[in-house]
């Protein structure tokens, strides 16, 4: 793979296919002597004719492009904007747009993790930052840009469900930009937007009336207060409330923090913390707010108001009417992580794994 590479205060910099091409002992590149010659020739007639030279010489460079010059098929460091030269007959010489650019994938089919179909595009801005590197890394800086994209897109939803790729596009969004940015950085591009487009299922997933078992580690944090307000009659018996549809609930009536916690009690046992193994901490702000505790790696489990006395595998803050929102459908996880309504902290991968408590909590229910 060809390498480039620069020095701060010289003007030329090497490209080179193997690490034994001549260097003096400042990395600059050695002219062979014939090469020497030549320029010394070349750059006596241009300052003899200057005057004539001067129409073909220099050029301006507006703000927005910079200027890729060969020397002797020697790349020499990006120049503009402003007032430029170039040496007649030895010097080849481009100019580089700058400016933000975009393109559409056009809709691809991609077979989701379980067994979806479905067809969806994208739209894609992007911009060069190094023009030397995409100029020379590149053949043909469209065409790779779309293929690359396309395989961003087909390998980013190929492992998650069709419920995900329907309900968590700006999620998605943001995860697919980042995958496509680690791609393509190495040729001096940044990828500034990422957009989803003209989703259409084609197959449902088998899978999709039963309970959607969550992948991902922020969504699974959060379904534990989704999750389990399913149902309204456990909160009946213990808190003496008539029973309330989570989606058209009073104002008067809706679940404080305190009851959303109190609600996990009866799911706590030795098998799941043994499963869990960890401990997390929820700071809730705004009214009924506070830090509660919820410690799944002694004992039977414990969910309490307080910090918790170790340190905490995973740290949730969020406002109590956030937590109420999601919890009666009106925002989602997602929409709350990327607008920053919500911050998880910690150990994903233990956050993942409070699904066994969604489940547990879910069971409880279906019992009461």
């Amino acid at each position: 793979m060809p390498k480039y590479s620069t020095l701060p205060d010289h003007d030329q910099i090497s490209i080179y296919m193997d690490d034994n091409e001549r260097k003096d002992v400042l990395g600059k590149p050695r002219y062979h002597p014939l090469e020497w010659l030549i320029l010394f020739i070349v750059y006596t007639l241009w300052i003899i004719s200057l005057p004539v030279t001067w129409w073909c010489s220099f050029k301006v460079i507006p703000q927005y492009e910079r200027a890729i010059i060969y020397r002797l098929g020697r790349l020499q460091k990006s120049k503009g904007p402003g007032l430029i030269y170039t040496i007649p007959l030895v010097d080849k010489w481009k100019k580089i747009d700058m400016r933000m650019r975009a393109f559409s994938v056009p809709p691809q089919e991609v077979y989701t993790v379980d067994g979806g179909l479905l067809k969806i595009g994208s739209d894609v801005q992007y911009r060069i930052t190094d023009p030397m590197a995409s100029f020379n890394e590149l053949q043909d800086l469209n065409h790779t840009l779309r293929v690359t994209a396309v395989t961003v897109l087909n390998s980013g939803l190929a492992g998650k469900k069709l419920a995900e790729v329907e309900n968590e596009k700006n999620y998605l969004n943001a995860i697919l930009q980042n995958n496509l940015n680690k791609s393509v950085c190495e040729w001096g591009i940044e990828i500034a937007r990422f957009e989803l487009t003209n989703s259409t299922v084609i197959n449902k997933s088998k899978g999709e009336s039963e309970d959607f078992v969550e992948q991902d580690p922020l969504q699974s944090v959060l379904s534990l207060f989704k999750g389990i307000g399913s149902s309204a009659s456990p909160m009946s018996s213990m808190f003496g409330t008539g029973s309330l549809p989570p989606s058209q609930p009073a104002a008067k009536q809706l679940l404080m923090p305190s009851e959303l916690f109190a609600m996990t009690k009866g799911a706590l046992n030795e098998e799941l913390v043994r499963k869990i193994d960890a401990v997390f901490q929820f700071e809730i702000s705004g009214e009924d707010g506070g830090t509660w505790c919820l410690d799944l790696r002694n004992g039977e489990g414990y969910i309490g108001k307080g910090k918790a006395p170790t340190n905490p595998d995973v740290c949730i803050g969020m406002s109590s009417s956030d937590l109420q929102n999601m919890y009666y459908g009106k925002l989602s996880a997602t929409n709350a992580y990327m607008s920053g309504r919500m911050r998880v902290e910690g150990d994903k991968k233990a956050a993942m794994r409070l699904e066994e408590l969604i489940q547990a909590v879910k069971h409880q229910q279906m019992k009461a």
